[in-house]
């Protein structure tokens, strides 16, 4: 027996849209397309009909809907979504799809009523509780490593002048080449060998 009982045997008809923010384009678009498909192979679900819409340029908007200007060190986010219908064997099967790829909206097509017994809504919102626990967790554990990172980063910029972490954070952004590397440790060898004569 699943949360909630269907009056009949049907399976539920759904349809959903998820959406999904990011670069570079075509990126999103694949990452897009391999959800569908996922939802897809998910246990009770068989997607009937998918719309994918074109990747567009991301506009930021205010509280008046007045388009917000990038600056200039942002880069181009790019937004996109897909319509999806599919059919559910049982209703776990569609809360499934809904807590694990969190679409933006779910509108059940059919059938139109269900039948609620209270042993099934208690385990339909301990399963909420549960998954609300679970996601607020992680959450506390990121921002716990943040908090660390934060106080890590301190601690370096007061033990390092900030040229000297200037120079470091060029270096970590811009790596020397395998041949560079290769050309400066032979440079410091031969220096070496050079004090070694005197």
């Amino acid at each position: 027996m699943g949360f909630l009982t269907k009056k009949d045997n049907k399976k539920i008809k759904v349809r959903i849209i998820l959406e999904i923010l990011g670069r570079p384009k075509e990126h999103i678009m694949e990452v897009l397309k391999e959800l569908v498909e996922r939802i897809n192979k998910e246990k009770g679900i068989q997607v009937t009909n998918k719309t994918i819409n074109e990747a567009k340029v991301f506009e930021r908007k205010d509280e008046k809907g007045n388009i917000i200007p990038k600056r200039e060190e942002e880069q181009e986010l790019y937004s996109t979504f897909a319509e999806i219908e599919f059919e559910a064997a049982e209703v776990t099967d569609l809360l499934a799809v809904c807590f694990t790829y969190m679409p933006a909206n779910v509108e059940i097509i059919e059938p139109e009523a269900f039948e609620l017994k209270n042993l099934d809504f208690n385990s339909l919102i301990n399963e909420i509780i549960r998954r609300l626990h679970h996601y607020d967790s992680l959450a506390k554990t990121a921002l716990m490593h943040n908090q660390i990172l934060g106080k890590q980063i301190e601690a370096i910029k007061q033990n390092v002048d900030s040229k000297t972490l200037r120079q470091k954070l060029e270096q970590i952004a811009n790596p020397p080449s395998q041949e560079e590397d290769t050309k400066e440790k032979a440079v410091k060898n031969n220096s070496k060998s050079k004090k070694k004569k005197r």
